[in-house]
């Protein structure tokens, strides 16, 4: 009596695979978040490769002319910051050793949905989102690492999702100073684009 042949088991790599093609779906308008969130976690759980395929089954196959490569940010005993009007990707991807990273998106264009992939070994990141801003690091696994979210958990404005490995490390995620939020009022007559 011949034993069945087991299924592959899925790797890493192609569950990335596939939440990727996932998250191009959303910014092509075919999956909504609910679905996305759905599929995501139904990616990050399987054990076979034969669990990945219904996932992507009902969408069309990924070209190199429609793959978004993610932006890098990469250090080594290094200090890296983006602040005042920037246009942030869709998709960062930071890999850190022993160096800082401070994002500030209070004044930058920001899409919809932003992916944040992050690789820290005692490495430090400083995310400045402004009020309004949906942050989620349910994603992020940790190490001897902190993880500090003080943002507001409501409002409607873009998704901020902040996943991947933080080894004796520490991650912030915070809204502007107070006075600064004052001043931003005082010029332009509102704290903040999403509030």
């Amino acid at each position: 009596m011949e034993r069945p042949v087991p299924a592959p088991r899925a790797s890493d790599h192609d569950r990335e695979a596939v939440v990727e093609r996932l998250r191009q779906a959303v910014t092509d308008g075919r999956l909504d978040m609910v679905e996305f969130d759905e599929r995501v976690e139904a990616a990050y759980v399987a054990r076979t490769r034969h669990e990945l395929v219904p996932l992507l089954s009902d969408l069309p196959e990924q070209t190199s002319a429609t793959a978004v490569e993610p932006v890098q940010i990469r250090g080594f005993m290094s200090s890296h910051q983006r602040t005042r009007r920037w246009p942030v990707p869709a998709r960062l991807r930071a890999r850190l050793t022993m160096s800082s990273l401070r994002l500030n998106l209070t004044e930058a264009d920001l899409p919809p949905l932003i992916e944040l992939d992050v690789s820290l070994v005692m490495s430090s990141i400083d995310l400045i989102v402004p009020v309004g801003v949906r942050v989620e690091v349910d994603g992020l696994r940790d190490i001897m690492s902190s993880l500090a979210n003080r943002t507001h958990h409501s409002g409607s404005g873009p998704l901020l999702r902040v996943h991947g490995r933080a080894v004796m490390s520490s991650v912030t995620l915070r809204h502007p100073h107070a006075i600064v939020q004052w001043w931003r009022s005082i010029n332009t007559g509102s704290p903040g684009r999403y509030g």
